[in-house]
């Protein structure tokens, strides 16, 4: 089993719970040990759906009884898309991880005041440069301890745009 795996690209692995040669448990560990995100099928003859819930909470996506085989094309189509999807996801999160990095670098290294408030939903500052103590005199922490603190430092005719962006009426 784990020659094969190692060898080629699957799209799912089906298992018998009552194989003798290769258990199921032993096959599923192999796979989440090898960290491979391939749909796990259990094909069970038992009537017990019970004798089944530790491999699905060890990590086995579904299961087909055997006097139910009708379902296995379904459930296999339905787990292998479920895998593509997982595999996007976890290239998009990737992706989106790698871009807030780029931003972080490139925002604290920049000279000018650079933040990222956030209205909802609770109001907060997500991000604020470091460049604020060398420009404002105040600390980063002052941003984030206090959601208002910048409405407290900025011009009265500027604290009313914020006030006109906040309930909507500002137009842009």
């Amino acid at each position: 089993f784990s020659e094969s795996i190692k060898k080629g690209s699957w799209d799912a692995v089906i298992a018998s719970k009552e194989l003798k040669s290769l258990k199921a448990a032993d096959a599923l560990q192999f796979l989440k040990g090898k960290n491979l995100d391939i749909p796990f099928i259990i094909v069970s003859g038992r009537s017990n759906e019970e004798s089944l819930i530790p491999l699905i909470k060890s990590g086995a996506n579904d299961y087909v009884r055997k006097d139910d085989m009708f379902m296995l094309p379904q459930v296999l189509n339905n787990e292998i898309e479920n895998a593509k999807l997982r595999k996007k996801h976890k290239k998009a999160l990737g992706k989106l991880k790698e871009s807030e990095r780029r931003f972080r670098i490139l925002a604290e290294s920049a000279s000018d005041i650079i933040y990222i408030y956030k209205f909802s939903p609770k109001k907060g500052y997500e991000f604020v440069s470091p460049s604020v103590e060398s420009k404002l005199g105040y600390s980063v922490s002052d941003f984030y301890n206090d959601p208002k603190f910048g409405c407290k430092i900025i011009y009265e005719d500027d604290l009313k745009i914020i006030n006109q962006i906040e309930t909507g009426k500002f137009e842009f």
